[in-house]
């Protein structure tokens, strides 16, 4: 490549701005020299205070100047004032009238002037030994600083500053080609060293002095060489790379410089136009473990960097606009940012197999050895930080997607909204870690580097499979993934679950992603929410609507709603109920143990932390609920075992509330779940025992507004779980053993759960009303079998009916009268046999109803013993015989006020 004109032949062309920069500083020098003031010449020798003031540009404008590269950031030194002396007698300048309007730093529009000075101090302690002072003029950047050599002593890092010569400030610079001057007074090019423009010429870098010495001085000379090398392609001489091989060096470089400085000039390096090139020299030098340095006391893992090399060959590889397979490059590496996190990711490569670093603190988790190097040893910012820990933490993760190239939308979509926005440069890690493990892995040790350098490209496959592994990503639309908003909020679930909003709703939304990502054509959050509502409006549920109509149980239940079952089950439910005692006659699977019954103690303990489903974690009986009220007999088979512990821990709950409600949550369960699971497990004696246990929480033990609670929910439970424990056949012919079952079943419920506790309800109507109610769905159950009770049960219901204060109570009348006509319905083969008491208890009622006149609750009571009269006489009137109209006529004949009964309970 031809050199440019201005290094041909030396000289320096400035440009217009420049001009008028020059001719500014020289007016204003002018006026300094016309004007002195006693500060700026007090402390300089005689000789040095009696020469002229002379300004030079210098250092890397002028390079860049020779280079042809135009420069808008010049330093500019002078000889016998500091930079800040300087600075304040240019502020004057500017001060006096027409100065700043005559070199064109006025605005023309506010009229005023802008020059304002910033004082950078030195700091010697980090090797920064110039005090500075910064000034922006005519849109370039300027430094102002005295010209100055250093003088270093053998016990002391920090060099002792003095006013210098030209050559003396140009001999202190840390290469050849930054140490020349332009002087603005004699408009001439000055290489002081002799070497600057001949080494621009050659492509060299060198430094001023003896490189040893150099570095000694200042050991981030080192990295500024190095940077300097890779930004213009240039070598570095032989005799600096043996220096800055010398142990004393890299000692120097690890204790004199700042971390801090370390990272600027690391970030410079790997911003510039061959990161590659200042990461190989690094390496070549051996000067790896001094830059990205372990900071433990005592270091015990050395970075092994003789593979190090086919990470950034590779990453330049990649990078290359003719490389054979731009699919990595486009998808990870598209913006110069991420080209910068990616050079830097491949730079904490060697680091990546090391143990982690312990603990900052005890009880927290150790960082990664990459980001703990990055984080004290280079100071680096937390967006680089962060990245190193997510690489290290997913590096498995994603090697074992790739190696197996993973091509599920859902599988590959959860993966990258857990990795994270940076998920594409996690990857490139990954990618060099496994072609810098790749030459180990062939030969089960580190080949030689002459050997591994000969290599045109490391590993090619592995590069083909995460290509390809980034291609299907790219294919299936998920590139931006960790982006993607569930269909609905955590509000919106909530709401269809009927459970107060809890932490658990981010979980819960991950399952609905995955389901999103299962059905990508799926874009409405009704068809979300339609898949695990209990209400059938779910327009009016997500806008806060909400009916509470019930959705039927034989509704097919959708994707959604089998994977947010297991994922309650599995991942929510089961730690919170893991705390309690479980039941010792049931097994992991939820079966029933072999042998014996154990004997179960009483829990002792806190319940705010055994049974935390009780306390803060409230919401989780409501989620519980939805899920057992959302089952099918697909999905209890398959989550029986989860099922089974929370379900009973709420069902034997010594809370009369708790246990109410667990007795609803288990008739869901037992709605849903098919008969021969409930054989082979075994558990139906176990569901009874405890169902009829609640059957005795009745009063005077028992509050009796709890009684009626726990009644409520048991006795529907126990009808239930016959059912589904003892299914009955079509007819008793099909299977006389199911039908003697069922029969015995719903006989030992009738007796155990309504008759027994009758006995005992005394004086508590409330209590006897709740009985009665929920014997109507048992003698349907019972069907002909009815018959068997009748002896029992109309005895009971004609007591009540005719009680001579039943009018005060007109539910418990209702319900008497509806339970004889279930009775009445389903025994009526022998209701002939049993018509008198029956009509006695009818009779003796309405007139009872009759005296309390009309209207108020025992209307309806009027009308249902109506119902009962008309039910009678059609089974009287089809019997043989019956004379249904005698019997009436009978009836009003001794009592008229019984025409009002027998009206509207005639034979149609």
């Amino acid at each position: 490549m031809p050199l440019p004109e201005s290094l041909e032949t030396g000289t320096i062309a400035l440009s217009e701005v420049e001009t008028r920069l020059v001719k500014l500083l020289l007016d204003a020098a002018h006026h300094i020299e016309k004007h002195p003031s006693e500060d700026q010449t007090a402390a300089l020798p005689k000789e040095l205070a009696d020469s002229p003031l002379e300004l030079r540009f210098t250092g890397g404008w002028v390079r860049d100047k020779l280079l042809g590269v135009e420069s808008h950031d010049i330093d500019v030194s002078i000889n016998k004032m500091t930079g800040y002396q300087f600075g304040l007698r240019l502020n004057e300048y500017f001060e006096i009238p027409g100065n700043a309007e005559k070199h064109g730093l006025v605005n023309p529009d506010t009229k005023k002037g802008s020059f304002k000075l910033a004082k950078i101090e030195a700091n010697p302690e980090k090797s920064k030994h110039l005090e500075t002072v910064a000034v922006k003029i005519l849109g370039l950047d300027l430094d102002l600083v005295n010209l100055r050599k250093e003088t270093y002593t053998q016990d002391s890092r920090n060099p002792q500053m003095e006013f210098g010569t030209p050559e003396e400030d140009a001999l202190r610079r840390d290469a050849t080609i930054n140490a020349m001057f332009y002087n603005i007074t004699t408009s001439k090019l000055e290489d002081f060293t002799g070497h600057g423009v001949e080494d621009l010429r050659k492509g060299i870098i060198r430094t001023p002095l003896e490189p040893y010495t150099t570095f000694k001085d200042d050991p981030l000379r080192v990295l500024r060489l190095i940077r300097f090398s890779s930004r213009f392609a240039y070598k570095i001489v032989p005799e600096a790379q043996q220096a800055m091989r010398v142990p004393e060096i890299s000692e120097a470089l690890k204790i004199k410089i700042s971390k801090e400085r370390i990272w600027v000039e690391l970030e410079k390096m790997v911003k510039g136009p061959d990161p590659e090139a200042a990461l190989k020299s690094i390496d070549d030098l051996g000067l790896y473990p001094t830059i990205f340095a372990d900071p433990s006391p005592k270091p015990t893992y050395k970075p092994d960097t003789t593979n190090w090399h086919c990470v950034y060959e590779s990453l330049k590889g990649i990078l290359a606009k003719d490389g054979n397979d731009a699919t990595i490059r486009d998808i990870i590496l598209r913006s110069k940012d991420d080209q910068f996190m990616g050079w830097l990711v491949a730079s904490m490569v060697p680091w990546s197999d090391s143990p982690d670093a312990a603990p900052t603190k005890p009880g927290r988790t150790p960082l990664p050895m990459t980001t703990t190097v990055a984080l004290t040893s280079l100071k680096a910012p937390n967006q680089l930080t962060t990245l190193l820990t997510s690489c290290n933490q997913n590096l498995g993760e994603i090697k074992d997607l790739v190696s197996r190239q993973e091509d599920s939308r859902e599988s590959l979509g959860m993966a990258i909204r857990k990795w994270g926005a940076t998920w594409k440069l996690q990857t490139l890690f990954a990618l060099l870690y496994e072609i810098y493990e790749a030459p180990k892995n062939s030969t089960g040790r580190s080949r030689s580097a002459d050997l591994l350098r000969a290599m045109l490209i490391p590993s090619p496959e592995i590069m083909k499979q995460y290509a390809k592994f980034l291609s299907t990503i790219e294919s299936l639309n998920l590139l931006e993934a960790h982006t993607f908003k569930p269909l609905v909020t955590g509000t919106d679930l909530a709401k269809a679950i009927g459970a107060k909003p809890g932490p658990w709703m981010k979980s819960a939304l991950d399952v609905v992603m995955a389901w999103q990502l299962r059905n990508p054509n799926v874009t409405d959050p009704t068809e979300a929410i339609a898949q695990v509502s209990m209400n059938e409006n779910i327009s009016q549920l997500i806008s806060g609507e909400s009916k509470d109509k019930h959705v039927s149980k034989k509704q097919k239940k959708g994707e959604l709603c089998s994977a947010l079952i297991t994922h309650f089950l599995r991942q929510t439910l089961k730690p919170l109920f893991s705390q309690a005692k479980s039941n010792p006659d049931i097994t992991a699977a939820g079966r029933k143990k072999i042998g014996e019954p154990v004997s179960r103690k009483a829990e002792f303990g806190d319940e705010e932390v055994t049974k935390p489903w009780k306390f803060k974690e409230v919401w989780a009986l409501d989620m519980l609920r939805w899920v057992c009220k959302s089952l099918d007999g697909e999905i209890v088979e398959r989550e029986w075992g989860f099922l089974i512990p929370p379900v009973l821990s709420v069902v034997d709950d010594t809370d009369v509330q708790m246990r109410a409600r667990g007795c609803e949550i288990l008739a869901f369960l037992l709605e849903a779940t098919p008969s021969p699971l409930l054989a082979r497990t075994g558990l139906a004696p176990l569901f009874a025992e405890s169902l009829y246990i609640s059957t005795t929480y009745l009063p005077s033990l028992t509050p009796e507004e709890d009684s009626i609670t726990i009644l409520d929910a048991a006795l529907p439970t126990l009808l239930t779980l016959s059912k589904t424990a003892f299914p009955p056949p079509p007819s008793r012919k099909a299977d006389e053993k199911a039908y003697a079952a069922s029969v015995t079943s719903l006989t030992t419920l009738l007796r155990q759960g309504i008759l027994t506790p009758y006995k005992h309800a005394g004086e508590h109507v409330q209590i006897a009303e709740t009985l009665l109610t929920h014997l109507p769905p048992l003698l349907d159950a019972l069907g002909i079998e009815s018959v068997r009770f009748l002896k029992d049960v109309v005895p009971m219901l004609v007591a009540i009916l005719t009680d001579p204060l039943g009018a005060k109570f007109p539910p418990l009348l209702l319900a008497a009268t509806k339970a004889m006509q279930a009775l009445v319905a389903n025994a009526w083969p022998r209701v002939s046999f049993w018509r008198g008491e029956i009509l006695k208890g009818v009779c003796g009622c309405f007139l009872r109803v009759v005296e309390e006149g009309e209207g108020g609750d025992l209307e309806e009571v009027r009308g249902e013993l109506r119902g009962l009269v008309g039910l009678v006489g059609r089974i009287v009137q089809g019997e043989e015989g019956g004379d249904w109209d005698g019997l009436v006529g009978e009836l009003v004949g001794a009592d008229g006020r019984l025409v009002g009964l027998f009206e509207g309970g005639g034979v149609a």
